[in-house]
This record gives structure tokens, sequence and C-alpha cells, in this order.
């Protein structure tokens, strides 16, 4: 499967205690990450900073951190995301992880192949290729 990929900085502020907050025009302090858009089966999805801002008024949304837990620790969670490393994303949305067995790892119901994914990391480049994992399992509405 071919993706077109078009990838825009998305940043999020921190506060002191390194939680992300909305822009604030005094602060100097940044995390920075990618929001790519790509080619799905069917449709071009480009996931937005207010969209992502937006994403507890979304439950049907669902935002997929594949950052390592260590990365998690020093740079902060985004809120509302889950965290599933690149290398368990295949074997987590694959079929031999159950609905209930994905509920019990990572706290949210195993979404179906039409559930609408955002997925985001440091850079941008493991966000693509967990995109490209997912898309191979049938995933068709997912934004990295």
């Amino acid at each position: 499967m071919q993706h077109n990929e078009m990838c825009f900085s998305v940043r999020l502020m921190l506060t002191s205690d390194r939680s992300p907050l909305p822009l604030i025009a005094d602060s100097n302090e940044f995390v920075t990450g990618n929001i790519c858009a790509c080619c799905s089966i069917t449709t071009m999805s480009i996931a937005t900073y207010e969209e992502v801002l937006d994403l507890p008024n979304h439950p049907e949304k669902l935002l997929i951190d594949v950052r390592n837990p260590d990365e998690l620790a020093e740079t902060g969670k985004i809120p509302t995301s889950i965290n599933i490393p690149l290398d368990k994303v295949k074997q987590a949305f694959g079929p031999e992880t159950s609905g209930d067995a994905f509920a019990q790892e990572y706290g949210v119901p195993k979404p179906g192949v039409d559930h609408y994914l955002i997925l985001s990391c440091r850079t941008g480049r493991r966000s693509q290729m967990a995109l490209e994992a997912i898309a191979e399992l049938g995933y068709r509405n997912v934004s990295a």
C-alpha cells in the first residue's frame, strides 16, 4: 500500500511540571511533535492541533502515542492519549490480541477497523511506521 506523507509540527506548551497546555504567547518552553497526513484506503486525512486539543470532547476518536515509555516519562503524556510503543502496535491491533486483552492492557476498548485513530510520536517517523502497520491490518480511518 502506498502512503503519501505531509507533516507539520504541533507544539504543546509545558507547565513547570511538564504537563501540556494550550499555546500561550508568553512562554518559551515547547515540546514539538509531528502530525502527519496519510493516504488511507479511501481518503486523505489530516489531524490538526485543534482536533487533538478537542479530543476530550470526542470519545469516538483515539489518540495513540507510539513513543517508548521512557520518552513519555521525560517529556510527558499527551492528555487523552494511550501509549502503545511502536514495537507493540502490530500485535496490539492484530487478531492475536482479543478485545478483552487490549482493554486490560491499554484501558480502552480495542478499536474496530473503522474507528478514528490518530497516531503520534516525537518526529512523525514512528507514527508513519505504525500507520502503515495498522493499515496492513485493515484499519481505514487513521491519521498520524
